[in-house]
């Protein structure tokens, strides 16, 4: 069973009010510990929806009584190709997330940043990072699935 979660103060049937995801329970408790899930509405979905949200495919709202809505975005057309750029905006938010404080997985997620970082480009066709990230062999991670739990 997978998660998502929203801002219990977020208004029903809104687009962009996804907080957190999660592949199950343990994930769960990584990227919204259940001492801060107070100010959260916590939804079951399913791992194809997981999947969708973590790749950007799907958006999700909530209907204001605990459950999720999940889509698939309409097929829209290909922007301009991901650049070194666009990696590095990303990798930094990454890493910058444990700037302040140690978080649970802060090695794996480092990790994980250094190999998004050098991913080679020459080529590069594809406008999505997710995609980019995948076509690498890497499993991408949005970043709602950055931990918050401290170690």
């Amino acid at each position: 069973m997978a998660y998502v979660t929203f801002d219990k103060n977020s208004p029903a049937n809104t687009q962009g009010q996804v907080e957190k995801i999660a592949i199950d329970d343990a994930a769960l408790e990584k990227v919204a510990p259940q001492i801060s899930r107070q100010a959260d509405l916590v939804c079951t979905i399913t791992e194809d929806q997981y999947n969708g949200l973590r790749l950007g495919t799907m958006k999700a709202t909530h209907d204001g009584a605990g459950n999720a809505n999940v889509e698939t975005y309409p097929a829209i057309e290909p922007g301009p190709v991901v650049t070194s750029s666009d990696i590095n905006d990303y990798v930094t938010v990454i890493r910058e997330n444990w700037a302040s404080s140690e978080k649970v997985d802060k090695d794996d997620w480092l990790a994980y940043a250094d190999s998004v970082a050098a991913i080679d480009l020459s080529g590069n066709t594809l406008s999505d990072l997710p995609q980019v990230v995948e076509a690498a062999g890497i499993t991408y991670r949005a970043l709602s699935q950055l931990p918050m739990k401290s170690a």
